[in-house]
């Protein structure tokens, strides 16, 4: 992520600040891929003949937009199917109630974008990749002239194969996604 601009009046002060943690160890310098910006914040001074001084903060929402998010891209089945309360001790009695609530379940199943219906006569692809140790995979399935998603799968890859090169870890992220079906299945 990129630096934002910092006022001039607070440059003197940040730097300061980023020179006492150098001395002291708490900060080191380094180039890296990553960062994280900072932002001036004004200290409020009493006393208005002393110049202003700055404090930084890092600004993590902008680090958070770029985490994947562990939740489901799909709602959970389950939790949606909650709705229809009681078919575990006794047999449904369909009524108005059940209608409505089967109805709202069906919906939010198929609001979902990646739950088309798969066709089992037809082959799957498997569109697989790994970062940061989270592998992600979407399986499709031709409709037309274009593929339509049919199911969306995330998992966090075993420690052991985090550590090994980039072209094992897509590998086995590819290999870590159990997948029974009949249907011939093409991994890209």
């Amino acid at each position: 992520m990129r630096q934002y601009p910092i006022a001039n009046e607070a440059i003197p002060s940040i730097s300061k600040q980023i020179d006492s943690f150098l001395k002291k160890g708490i900060l080191k310098e380094c180039e890296g891929p990553y960062n994280t910006p900072i932002l001036p914040v004004n200290k409020h001074q009493l006393d208005k003949d002393v110049d202003a001084e700055y404090r930084f903060v890092q600004d993590l929402q902008a680090v958070n937009e770029h985490v994947i998010s562990l939740q489901h891209i799909v709602p959970d089945p389950n939790l949606i199917l909650g709705y229809l309360h009681g078919h575990k001790v006794e047999p449904i009695k369909w009524g108005p109630e059940r209608e409505k609530a089967f109805r709202i379940s069906k919906g939010a199943l198929l609001k979902a974008p990646a739950s088309g219906i798969p066709d089992h006569t037809k082959p799957f692809k498997l569109y697989c990749v790994e970062m940061k140790g989270i592998t992600n995979a979407v399986v499709v399935q031709t409709l037309g002239p274009h593929e339509r998603p049919v199911a969306c799968y995330s998992h966090i890859i075993d420690p052991v194969i985090r550590g090994t090169p980039f072209c094992i870890r897509a590998v086995a992220a590819a290999a870590g996604h159990p997948l029974t079906d009949l249907s011939k299945l093409l991994v890209v």
